[in-house]
């Protein structure tokens, strides 16, 4: 569902009001703005001032940056908002930085108009036991990047695993 582009007198408004003391359930129903967006808004306004509801320049955010807040959401050290804010991105970026994280898909977190892969043909050479390496090489590192996101994905149903088995407790015995 795409976000709809609030004006900035409308976000001013609805934060004024949010701040006068009325509920972010009576605001949502009445401007049609979601009611974590108002928070949000409230947040901004109360760092920034009005400054903060102003749309934001998109910027690239660097590989780095982007799988610390992913496991900063995973690992529940900060709420997705608290990341949101934190990040200057909105929510569903963070949601979506921590999908890619999770699902082991850093190609989709690495951002293609800053940090562009290098063409395949780059490293061609005219020397054929060279290519042949080079090669040999690719597909090692290919089988080793599926290795560790098999082992990241088994890491991560051990920890499931575990964690419920201490919620559960030890099970009576038969005897």
């Amino acid at each position: 569902m795409p976000r709809i582009k609030h004006p900035l007198e409308q976000k001013l408004i609805v934060v004024k009001r949010y701040l006068a003391g009325e509920s972010s359930t009576l605001l949502e129903h009445e401007y049609g703005i979601d009611h974590h967006d108002i928070v949000m808004y409230v947040n901004r306004y109360s760092r920034y001032g009005e400054e903060g509801l102003k749309p934001r320049v998109s910027k690239v955010t660097p590989l780095k940056v982007k799988i610390q807040a992913a496991r900063e959401y995973l690992e529940h050290c900060l709420s997705l908002p608290e990341l949101a804010d934190k990040y200057s991105v909105d929510r569903g970026t963070v949601r979506h930085w921590a999908k890619m994280y999770e699902r082991s898909d850093l190609e989709a977190l690495r951002d293609k108009r800053k940090d562009p892969r290098p063409p395949q043909n780059m490293y061609k050479s005219k020397d054929e036991t060279a290519n042949a390496a080079i090669k040999e090489l690719r597909e090692k590192v290919k089988d080793l990047e599926a290795e560790n996101a098999l082992l990241k994905k088994v890491k991560a149903l051990v920890k499931k695993r575990e964690a419920q088995l201490r919620g559960t407790g030890p099970k009576p015995s038969k005897n």
